[in-house]
């Protein structure tokens, strides 16, 4: 007999006429998925999104929340009380001409609080993570004054309530993009610097009051951005982004440092054309699992972009490295994050033709084994060249900034469910059930099964020759563990 494990891999595309935007992705507590993003096809020029699926992928429930102008998120993470979005608007009820913008969906995706939270200047938001204290983080960047920008982070209550706003000030104008807890409840911080002559990588941990431990200053190319960081098990950080040398040629960025600061290996990964690494998760076995875009190992005919995801161990030596794709009009990666199969969570952006020859954007879902496979069979191998770059790296000073100026206040958003248009490009076989041979063969002869597999990696040309134990069948319609008990 066989017993069906379940989901392993999916891949969709959700999205309607106009520009929609997936930034971030998580497992849930509950074994499903939530993502969030910007609906504009379904909001009033551009409304905060999320999309709740279970753990199979099976679509659960979509909501978009906004108000008269575009708002955009960017970040999402699961609370207590359910999910909190955040981004940026340029809502007149806020404070400035930019204010961060907080959203609260409990749950079954209903709206229980929003809040504008900024100063009268300018107030960018990008990312969020539950604290250890059961509040949550948020980061981005703030204007003090009309000349300078600085690093900016804040905590909120689950209730929508401030605890505090602190500033990064540095000699240079400096951005967050991704804040996250890390294991000893610290703040891990990446962005950039920006300068007169470029953009330099940033890296920053602090206290839970926001006083800095380290803080690295990374040039390597013209320009250097920084997106995301995420701890290992063995507790250092994978740190990635993208490094420019040219308009037509940027790099890959990888770099691992430990929780002192210290700088263990740097690499630039990529072509002679555009690749850049968007968001990085640490694997089960301590390596650093990046996704983005490429335009230099695309699989297109046409020249667009595709996602791509790519692992490096411990070492910084490459393990494999796949592209993948949902049709012709490009591809990429904004988000990853590891799942509880070990396996990894891709959010992103697909394009297709729009009006005339002009394309739009739909919200892009990549659910990957561990190897970085999925269940379609759109994706390939690449080999991209690796290398160790020269740069310069230094410990800039940073002044820490009790930000007493920055309010919280209520946000008045109009919220209402929806269920986007998907194009569905592979979904799991089954849930745990338990077979025969000849039923799972029947269950799977729609979909071909193109290779049976043991979970030391060896094929199998059936059902019938493959041993006992845990197996993965593959076909063109997704793919079954299972585990062979006679």
């Amino acid at each position: 007999m066989l017993v069906v494990v379940g989901a392993l891999s999916f891949m969709f595309r959700y999205g309607g006429a106009d520009n929609d935007e997936a930034y971030a992705g998580l497992q849930t507590s509950d074994g499903g998925f939530v993502i969030g993003g910007i609906w504009t096809s379904y909001g009033n020029g551009g409304d905060f999104g999320i999309v709740k699926l279970n753990s199979s992928g099976n679509f659960s429930f979509g909501a978009v929340a906004g108000g008269s102008v575009e708002d955009r998120a960017y970040g999402i993470a699961e609370i207590s009380s359910g999910y909190v979005l955040v981004g940026r608007t340029t809502d007149a009820g806020g404070y400035g001409s930019y204010d961060a913008l907080v959203a609260l969906f409990d749950n079954s995706g209903n709206l229980v609080w929003s809040r504008f939270v900024g100063t009268s200047l300018a107030q960018y938001v990008y990312w969020v993570w539950p604290d250890n204290d059961g509040n949550f983080i948020a980061g981005g960047y703030s204007y003090p004054n009309s000349s300078q920008y600085n690093v900016w982070f804040f905590k909120m209550t689950p209730s929508g309530n401030l605890v505090w706003s602190r500033q990064l000030q540095f000699s240079d104008n400096s951005t967050v993009r991704e804040i996250r807890v890390d294991n000893s409840g610290k703040y891990i911080m990446v962005g950039r610097f920006q300068h007169s002559g470029g953009t330099d990588g940033l890296v920053v941990r602090t206290d839970t009051n926001g006083t800095p431990l380290f803080t690295l200053r990374i040039d390597v190319g013209t320009d250097d951005y920084i997106y995301s960081v995420d701890q290992t098990p063995s507790g250092d950080y994978c740190v990635a982004g993208y490094s420019t040398f040219s308009s037509s040629d940027h790099d890959i960025l990888v770099l691992r440092v430990d929780t002192l600061g210290n700088l263990k290996w740097i690499k630039t990964i990529g072509g002679s054309n555009i690749d850049e690494g968007i968001g990085v998760a640490a694997s089960h076995d301590d390596g650093c699992v990046i996704t983005g875009l490429t335009f230099s190992y695309s699989h297109d005919l046409f020249g667009f972009e595709d996602a791509f995801v790519l692992k490096l161990d411990a070492g910084g030596n490459l393990v494999w490295a796949r592209i993948i794709w949902s049709g012709s009009f490009g591809d990429g990666g904004r988000d990853i994050r590891r799942t509880s199969d070990n396996g990894f969570l891709i959010t992103g952006s697909t394009y297709k033709l729009g009006g005339g020859w002009s394309t739009v954007a739909d919200w892009f879902l990549v659910k990957t084994f561990a190897d970085g496979t999925v269940c379609s069979s759109q994706f390939s191998d690449f080999s991209p060249s690796i290398t160790t770059p020269t740069y310069t790296l230094t410990n800039p000073p940073a002044t820490l900034i009790n930000d007493n100026s920055t309010q919280a206040k209520n946000a008045s958003l109009t919220s209402n469910t929806l269920t986007p248009d998907t194009t569905t490009f592979c979904t799991p076989l089954g849930g745990d059930y338990e077979l025969s041979v000849e039923d799972v063969e029947r269950l799977c002869v729609k979909g071909e099964i193109l290779g049976v597999y043991s979970s030391d990696g060896r094929s199998y040309r059936s059902l019938e020759d493959a041993p006992r134990g845990v197996l993965f069948i593959r076909t063109r319609r997704g793919v079954l563990r299972v585990i062979k008990r006679r």
